[in-house]
């Protein structure tokens, strides 16, 4: 069994024993938060899921924290016990936060298994005044280029109330532990009492001029309060800036550590940096502190390095054409705050892009790069993408979260859409993944299936949701489409781009499902169609003003809008058309099909060797209304459904023809027509001629034995 568990906004889920969620006990796993979490929040402090637990809870599973979550446990006041359960069991951080708040002098130490980080995750400790937050894993087990951040609300990391240990514990080098784990305010080094704790800053440069004469890759310096320029070409451990530093009798600063630190205010290094020690060039670790939307840290001068992962909440950008980044460029994230490139060159072609959980921006031209999506997922911004989005994990990937940008390149990424005030083009067949759920929300605009080549057939069985009424999901080309639901609309092309004759084709993963929004061409004069495929029922609520055909092949619509302007509706063998809606064109029934509901028929009705469905539920059960044309019945067969004892000499008029609509043929019943309800068998005659002479009613007729003469 697992416990699910999902805060709000901006409040918290509190599990304490008076309240009814009680203890966590058994063999139970806890997972806090949205697995794959669907948003792409701009502010990278964000949590939607909060969940605090003030019990000393006994459960031996694993406990999992997703990406904008945190699981937050008070200490135990004295004695024994643990907020996140049984002492062995593992910890996952999946881009999600872990967070321990003291509970006076005496609290309870907290040991765990192993913690697995996977995106970026983060440790929070409240000790401090509120006592102490003393927190121990076996090991710490990085996976997909992970990144870790500590976090102190109350006090200091190292001290006595807060205190992150390991048994298997990373060990320091040149007073630095592995800079993918870092505290907010900077590098990190251990200490087998304290745990993890602040690395001491040998050389602060609170002056205009770089430190010289650095060579041997030890020294962790700190650019503080004004500018600095290079005098000589460093060769430092770690790095950690807030202002610019820029090239002068030197222009390369190499770090051996791979750790560069870029903390508030918006720097820029113009010095070249390379990421490298006696074993060659490492993995360059760069965190960026948050300091608001746009707001970056730049690099513009040459970057070389085995690979770049960029983490913490603020924004990147890298300017500089022609770094040297051999290895993928990864954003794990926080908050999503992307890494920007000026141009393709700045990250280099061939690169592969990791997001799990963060983003990237692009711009200055195509980008030929693989992007590959971790369980944190992950959102591209602008410009144009040749090359394929796809899993880094075949499986386990999180919705990709694009902001804007076309893409031409052969996806499959398995994680779905969300688009989040987005505006996004799939512009080839190939662009789109064949099982693709999408999710449009909050006014954003999709461009599915974008300039398709002559003839082409695009393929998504996943499902499209439109969420509010602004929502649009632009279509051009042949669409199979898996299903659709929600308020907002769909549109076939724009006047620039074309669109005329585009078939919106819907049902394909034979799900049943509601569609409340309008159907609509972009130019007047087009004629574009709608076709229902696939085992399911559509239940169509909005208004379609396409001029094209309409087409039920397989399944069920259940019209409860309107098709106003549609050349005509065609219903195949072994599909239905129902509903209480209205329909601007001639209908077809083909033979084997079904027709029934309350429908509303501007002109001509052809049920031939089908089946007309009448539901008689009450007095004054009604049945389909043709205003003009004609009306052609011949051979079909007449089912009625019975869902109430009707009185003897009750009328209904199944086929309400206006005046001057021409009614041909009659039902393979004829004259009779039986319905069961309550086990019982009921009677109806049909007249053919009622009203005004063309209409068809029913008419109950008394039980028991009787011989009618025709």
């Amino acid at each position: 069994m697992e416990w699910l568990l999902a805060g709000g906004v901006g409040a918290w889920f509190n599990l304490n024993s008076p309240t009814v969620e009680g203890v966590l006990t058994g063999t139970n796993a806890v997972e806090v938060g949205l697995p794959y979490h669907p948003y792409n929040p701009w502010n990278g402090s964000y949590l939607d899921s909060q969940v605090f637990t003030y019990d000393t809870n006994s459960y031996s599973g694993p406990t999992v924290v997703n990406l904008y979550a945190l699981f937050a446990g008070l200490a135990a006041a004295s004695g024994s016990g643990s907020p996140f359960g049984d002492t062995n069991g593992p910890v996952y951080l999946k881009g999600g936060q872990l967070g321990l708040w003291g509970n006076g002098a005496s609290a309870v130490p907290v040991r765990k298994g192993t913690l697995t980080i996977n995106g970026g995750a983060v440790l929070r400790l409240n000790g401090g005044s509120a006592g102490i937050a003393d927190l121990t894993f076996s090991e710490l087990v990085r996976t997909n280029n992970a990144t870790l951040i500590t976090y102190m609300q109350n006090g200091v990391l190292g001290s006595a109330s807060n205190r992150i240990k390991f048994v298997n514990a990373p060990v320091p080098t040149n007073g630095v532990i592995a800079p993918w784990i870092v505290a907010t305010d900077g590098f990190l080094t251990y200490d087998a009492t304290a745990g993890l704790t602040n690395a001491v800053i040998t050389h602060n440069v609170s002056g205009g001029a770089f430190p010289t004469g650095l060579n041997d890759g030890t020294a962790i310096v700190d650019v503080n309060t004004t500018d600095a320029t290079l005098g000589d070409n460093p060769y430092v451990n770690a790095l950690s800036t807030s202002q610019n530093i820029s090239p002068g009798a030197g222009n390369t600063i190499t770090i051996a550590s791979g750790g560069l630190f870029i903390k508030l205010a918006n720097p820029t290094i113009s010095a070249n940096l390379v990421f490298s020690n006696a074993s060659g060039l490492v993995e360059a670790c760069i965190y960026r502190a948050h300091n608001g939307r746009w707001n970056h840290g730049t690099i513009s001068g040459k970057i070389t390095c085995a690979g770049l992962t960029k983490f913490g909440e603020g924004w990147l950008r890298l300017s500089n054409p022609n770094n040297d980044i051999r290895g993928p460029i990864i954003n794990s994230g926080c908050g999503e705050a992307p890494i920007t490139a000026d141009s393709p060159a700045c990250i280099g072609g061939t690169n592969d892009v990791i997001l799990n959980g963060g983003g990237f921006t692009g711009g200055g031209g195509a980008y030929t790069n693989r992007f590959l999506l971790g369980p944190g997922g992950g959102y591209i911004e602008s410009t144009t993408f040749y090359g394929p989005v796809q899993d880094l994990v075949p499986g386990d990937c999180g919705p990709f979260r694009p902001y804007s940008g076309s893409f031409y390149g052969t996806n499959t990424f398995s994680g779905g859409v969300f688009l989040n005030g987005a505006e996004f083009r799939f512009m080839k067949p190939w662009a789109c993944p064949t099982n693709c759920p999408i999710v449009n929300r909050n006014g954003s605009a999709f461009y599915q299936n974008y300039a398709p080549p002559p003839g082409a057939v695009y393929t998504n069985y996943g499902r499209v949701t439109l969420l509010g009424n602004r929502a649009q999901f632009m279509i051009i080309g042949y669409i199979k489409q898996g299903s659709i639901e929600g308020s907002g609309y769909v549109q076939y092309g724009n006047r620039w781009d074309g669109g005329d004759g585009t078939v919106f084709d819907v049902g394909w993963d034979n799900t049943d499902f509601d569609f409340y929004g309008a159907i609509m061409e972009s130019v007047h004069g087009w004629r574009c169609h709608v076709t229902k495929s696939g085992g399911g029922t559509w239940t169509y609520w909005g208004e379609s003003t396409h001029h094209g055909y309409t087409r039920i092949t397989n399944g069920t619509l259940t019209l409860n809008g309107a098709l106003f302007n549609t050349t005509n509706v065609t219903v195949y063998s072994g599909a239905t058309l129902n509903g209480k809606g209205a329909i601007g064109g001639p209908v077809t029934v083909m033979p084997g099909a079904t027709l029934g509901g309350t429908l509303v028929l501007a002109t001509n009705l052809t049920v031939s060797n089908a089946t007309f469905n009448v539901n008689l539920s009450g007095p004054t059960a009604g049945g389909v209304t043709v205003n003009s044309g004609a009306v052609n019945i011949t051979g079909s067969s007449l089912n009625v459904a019975l869902s109430y004892v009707p009185t003897v000499g009750q009328t209904f008029t199944i086929l309400n023809n206006a005046a001057g609509v021409t009614l041909t043929g009659t039902f393979t019943e004829g004259n009779i027509v039986s319905a069961t309800h309550g086990g019982k068998t009921y009677f109806f005659r049909v007249a053919y001629n009622a009203g005004d002479g063309n209409d068809v009613t029913l008419t109950a007729l008394p039980q028991g034995t009787m011989i009618y003469v025709r």
